[in-house]
């Protein structure tokens, strides 16, 4: 149901524009009548390139193993997939995240170079002289993220 939103990419677009995040996974969890868990994870990013290098490093892990399944998604920006491995939760998925992060070379995966930038350009009329985002959205690093995930993880504990 979740994938089928007519809404959904535009709902997840500005959330990230709003939060500054060039990529966002979520992952559910719902249960069959007989109580048996049912995982599904999205990756979403308006860059390609930065979505099937996630998606490829998650296909491919082994510590654990999610045993993704891809899912039908009418949605382009989106890569969905059904999660053979019930057991690894958030808690196991945020170190192959980290680990991506470390491989990742911090400007490459993160952000296509080539892609345009959504940021709109500064109005005409505006009564500054400069605006924050006229250089287009801060650029993260793979540093700041990993640093972020820690003070999550730690806030979990």
């Amino acid at each position: 149901e979740f994938l089928q939103r007519a809404d959904l990419e535009a709902e997840l677009s500005a959330f990230c524009q709003k939060s500054g995040f060039d990529l966002l996974l979520m992952m559910t969890i719902s249960f069959t009548e007989s109580k048996e868990p049912i995982r599904e994870l999205v990756v979403f990013s308006h860059s390609a390139s930065c979505r099937e290098q996630v998606s490829k490093y998650l296909e491919q892990a082994h510590n654990p193993a999610l045993n993704l399944s891809p899912i039908s998604c009418p949605h382009p920006h989106i890569s969905a997939y059904q999660q053979g491995n019930t057991l690894a939760s958030r808690k196991k998925l945020l170190p192959l995240v980290k680990d991506f992060l470390r491989e990742c070379d911090g400007d490459g995966c993160l952000r296509d170079t080539e892609e345009e930038s959504e940021v709109p350009p500064t109005p005409m009329n505006s009564l500054v002289d400069g605006c924050p985002l006229d250089e287009g959205l801060p650029r993260i690093t793979a540093e700041d993220l990993q640093d972020k995930l820690h003070q999550m993880e730690s806030a979990d504990l």
